[in-house]
């Protein structure tokens, strides 16, 4: 989802509070926002109105949300264009997470954004020389670098 989505999301996580008697707003709205980010708005819109459904009983808490929004994108194989993930992730306010990498390979890790899943990798200088060298050739085709 984008920032422009919001006020569709508000309507549509408050149209499924409203079957369970509850109101969501301000930081547990902008809460469950932030946290589902990371799916397009129609799926999101579509996991809240199966919710009621999966949970008769209580509201669906945001990771109850995130199952229902992988399995209707797996059951529909939802794909985005490049031009819709570009726009995505330029309009995010990044909030980046170290997510590490097992220990002896190229990367050290990753910093992934938490709210549109851009990750940059961190290269480990510790990694095997000729790991680096193929990286080097990879960034610079020009020639190898000099050190």
């Amino acid at each position: 989802m984008m920032n422009s989505d919001f006020d569709e999301f508000d309507k549509a996580i408050n149209e499924l509070a409203c079957c369970y008697l509850r109101k969501i707003e301000g930081d547990e709205l902008a809460a469950y926002f932030k946290q589902l980010a990371r799916y397009p708005i129609e799926l999101v819109v579509k996991a809240t109105a199966q919710a009621p459904e999966r949970y008769p009983t209580f509201f669906p808490n945001v990771g109850q949300l995130f199952e229902i929004c992988d399995s209707l994108a797996a059951q529909e194989r939802y794909t985005l264009d490049a031009v819709t993930l570009l726009r995505a992730t330029a309009e995010c306010e990044h909030e980046d997470r170290f997510e590490p990498e097992p220990a002896g390979g190229l990367y050290a890790g990753f910093e992934v954004c938490v709210r549109c899943g851009r990750a940059k990798p961190v290269v480990n200088q510790a990694a095997p020389p000729i790991q680096l060298e193929y990286f080097r050739m990879a960034v610079n085709p020009q020639g190898r670098s000099e050190e």
